[in-house]
């Protein structure tokens, strides 16, 4: 496998008319042969899935090459695109360790390729609509050599508009496994990982191994709780690495599916006597997962039927005395004290 040096403006396909700034007319000073104690810069492999995005897939393709980062192997799996994506990855051809299209798959599949080729010491993937920032290879080198014990280092991101204007900034501040499970008070509640700014290490990947073909959305929220499951060290670093792109498009945008294959995902853990959770917080967390998983299911489908209020408290009664853990859940408890008028 073929590893790419620093990549210079000079270096690329000239830009787009009329763009400016990173990365068209902007690039990462090209950092040194050695790292400041003179170790060698540890190999980072990215690896870009793409399929019909070659609206945004430049942009992707140049904020990796412009990092400036002396020991990079980036690698495009195309996975079967018709829209001008195939013809703009030759273009930067020489500069990638290797790239393939080949028929449509799914998104975690073309990412596991890409991933079972890759030779670095440190991984991610990007999508092909986000984009790295400058400097994010050298922050994240750094810091996974600096803290030989971080298995996965997750970074500031950047939420930019459809055309890359910057319109938030998030920082997810979690570490463990019941902390990622915690879909209602933690996760939802603006404490993620978003995946562009995450980062781990070969050690941990060859532990857990591939994404997950059969989700859709989830997969990588999945991957992270196989790894913390595994015993994986998690790591904040407070430098922008990313921007997640808002775009029509995006998977991620049909909320409700997102979010029943998070849910679908949470239920093994919880259930499951082998993941590594204390009872009290189990007991927590399977109450929350009752309460929005059965209870607001329930509640929402006796609307969308127009029953009446009693046919409805009707159900409500035996999905709780079904599961009378629902009762458990702050939210459920909440709900009742405001119908009781208490």
């Amino acid at each position: 496998m073929k590893t790419v040096g620093a990549a210079r403006l000079a270096d690329l396909p000239p830009p787009p008319a009329g763009t400016t700034g990173w990365p068209w007319t902007e690039e990462s000073a090209p950092l040194p042969d050695k790292m400041p104690d003179g170790s060698d810069w540890p190999r980072i492999s990215i690896i870009t899935p793409n399929y019909n995005y070659a609206r945004y897939l430049e942009t992707t393709i140049r904020s990796v090459l412009l990092q400036g980062y002396p020991n990079l192997e980036y690698i495009i799996q195309d996975d079967g695109s018709s829209d001008g994506s195939v013809d703009l990855i030759r273009r930067y051809e020489p500069h990638l360790a290797y790239w393939s299209t080949e028929p449509n798959s799914g998104q975690p599949a073309v990412i596991n390729r890409g991933m079972r080729r890759s030779t670095g010491s440190i991984l991610a993937y990007i999508n092909s609509d986000d984009y790295y920032l400058p400097g994010a290879f050298e922050a994240v080198a750094l810091h996974f050599h600096q803290h030989p014990e971080a298995d996965l280092v997750y970074g500031r991101c950047w939420f930019v508009d459809e055309n890359e204007q910057k319109i938030g900034d998030h920082l997810g501040r979690l570490s463990s496994l019941d902390e990622v499970l915690d879909l209602w008070d933690i996760w939802w509640c603006k404490r993620q990982i978003v995946q562009p700014e995450s980062f781990w290490r070969r050690r941990i990947y060859e532990t857990v191994g591939d994404f997950r073909t059969d989700l859709h959305i989830a997969f990588d929220y999945e991957y992270w709780c196989r790894m913390l499951t595994a015993g994986a060290v998690f790591q904040e670093l407070n430098y922008a690495t990313a921007c997640f792109r808002f775009q029509p498009m995006q998977k991620t945008s049909n909320a409700t599916r997102t979010a029943g294959e998070e849910l679908a995902v949470v239920e093994r853990w919880l259930w499951d006597k082998n993941v590594p959770l204390a009872a009290k917080r189990r007991r927590e967390l399977q109450a929350q997962w009752f309460y929005h998983n059965c209870f607001l299911s329930t509640v929402e489908n006796s609307m969308q039927r127009d029953e009446s209020k009693l046919r409805r408290w009707t159900r409500v009664v035996f999905v709780c005395a079904r599961h009378p853990q629902i009762l458990a859940a702050p939210p459920f408890r909440t709900r009742l004290r405001t119908v009781m008028g208490l």
